[in-house]
């Protein structure tokens, strides 16, 4: 509101002189500026950052499309690098052994318990995504037990009770807190809780040719044997509208969040991915049927 008199202020006194309309475009671009809600509200290590759309140019011959402004795409594009050669480190302060996998880190905070695995740092980054753009009540990373465990039951205080193999919401035993502090609570809940299994029940399978950033390369549970998650971070196409892509893991135990080099031709970050068949990833393959969506908007401008 003060701007606004300013701005009225100004016009009045200077109209006369021709000058209204530069005062006026002064000021609301001043403001503009100043009111800019920041992208990441993690806390850094690093005050200045490449992002990973500047680290890494698009192949030869392709290009980044156009991501709708403030995608879940858009906002994976801006992700905060850390310095070139920045190893992998692990949640216990350790380097990870294999430090050959990755060709960047991204600067996101691991914690200090061995939580934040494949499936949870995806949950993180949709996470903090939703509280950037003010979503966080659409925050919902189903239980393994399939229940739903929704961001605003958490914030009004409810929490769950288990009574040997029962889990059930207990509502209001905890005080309201809405605050961002008390979302990360929520996430390292969300993340003990859940894994690469829930998700494969809660997310839609989708056909890899319709695959495009904020997707994930996902496997649960099988026969005893754990899962793994992969997260596609980027997208490029060449002339011919042949896909690449950048994708991103943490993996056990919990670790820097990092893009992977790609195991075929190691001098690249960039993906390709057959029609049909598997894809190879450094600790990981999948095949093309383990494409699944989160619940975001399409990425691309129409």
């Amino acid at each position: 509101m003060f701007d606004k008199i300013v701005v009225l202020l100004a016009g009045s006194l200077f109209a006369s002189k021709g000058i209204a309309l530069l005062v006026f475009c002064v000021l609301a671009s001043s403001a503009s500026v100043g009111s800019a809600a920041p992208l990441f509200f993690w806390k850094k290590q690093q005050k200045n950052h490449q992002s990973l759309s500047q680290r890494f140019p698009a192949p030869r011959g392709a290009k980044r499309p156009r991501l709708r402004r403030h995608s879940f795409a858009w906002w994976l594009r801006r992700l905060p690098l850390l310095p070139p050669n920045a190893p992998v480190m692990l949640f216990n302060g350790r380097q990870k052994r294999r430090q050959d996998v990755h060709a960047a880190v991204v600067d996101l905070d691991i914690g200090k318990r061995d939580l934040q695995q494949c499936a949870d740092v995806v949950m993180r980054l949709w996470g903090e995504y939703l509280w950037t753009r003010k979503l966080a009540h659409q925050a919902d990373f189903h239980l393994l037990s399939g229940m739903r465990n929704p961001w605003v039951w958490w914030a009004r205080g409810d929490r769950i009770r288990v009574d040997g193999e029962t889990v059930i919401w207990r509502r209001r035993v905890a005080r309201k807190n809405s605050s961002y502090a008390n979302y990360q609570r929520y996430l390292r809940f969300a993340m003990a809780w859940a894994n690469t299994s829930s998700l494969v029940r809660q997310l839609r399978n989708i056909p890899i040719q319709e695959a495009q950033p904020g997707d994930l390369l996902l496997q649960g549970w099988r026969d005893g044997q754990y899962g793994h998650a992969v997260l596609l971070l980027d997208i490029a196409r060449d002339k011919q509208g042949r896909a690449y892509y950048l994708l991103g893991q943490s993996y056990m135990p919990a670790q820097s969040f990092h893009i992977l080099r790609n195991p075929e031709k190691p001098h690249t970050a960039w993906f390709t991915f057959p029609y049909r068949g598997t894809i190879q990833t450094p600790e990981w393959t999948f095949t093309t049927r383990d494409l699944f969506r989160l619940p975001h908007t399409p990425t691309t401008q129409p």
